[in-house]
């Protein structure tokens, strides 16, 4: 986001060269997930940012494919919020997460995102796995 503090880089294919304060975890990680982090009405520290990235790696690890994730932080009244919206599957999902500490938020935010994540796979999987058997029983045994 532009007026962020936070560096943003480029995601390629190829490798690239990360900020000493990421892990060799992060080079594999940045292949899979193009995330964004925006906010309002609060300063992204890079505390706050590497939290989120960190914790997005557990989404991250149900895909083999690139997802896009858009992550919006902000403060109403004296409450925290964290919001994210996936596109994935051809599908756009939407989880939000209101707590009093942003840590919680975005703890909390991420554990919704994993369970909605799981339930949207199990729904593709199964309705991919009922058009075969349908197909199978219309066709008839091989």
């Amino acid at each position: 986001a532009k007026g962020s503090s936070f560096p943003q880089t480029t995601l390629t294919k190829q490798f690239v060269q990360l900020p000493k304060r990421f892990n060799g975890n992060d080079l594999l990680w940045r292949q899979h997930m193009n995330l964004s982090i925006s906010a309002h009405h609060i300063d992204i520290t890079q505390g706050i940012e590497h939290h989120v990235r960190d914790k997005m790696q557990r989404v991250d690890r149900h895909f083999e494919h690139s997802i896009d994730v858009d992550v919006i932080l902000s403060v109403e009244r004296h409450e925290q919020k964290a919001e994210a919206k996936l596109h994935l599957y051809g599908k756009d999902l939407f989880c939000e997460s209101t707590k009093m500490d942003l840590y919680e938020a975005i703890d909390d935010l991420i554990t919704k995102i994993d369970r909605t994540v799981l339930k949207q796979k199990e729904r593709v999987k199964k309705r991919s796995t009922d058009s075969i058997r349908h197909l199978q029983m219309a066709v008839g045994p091989v």
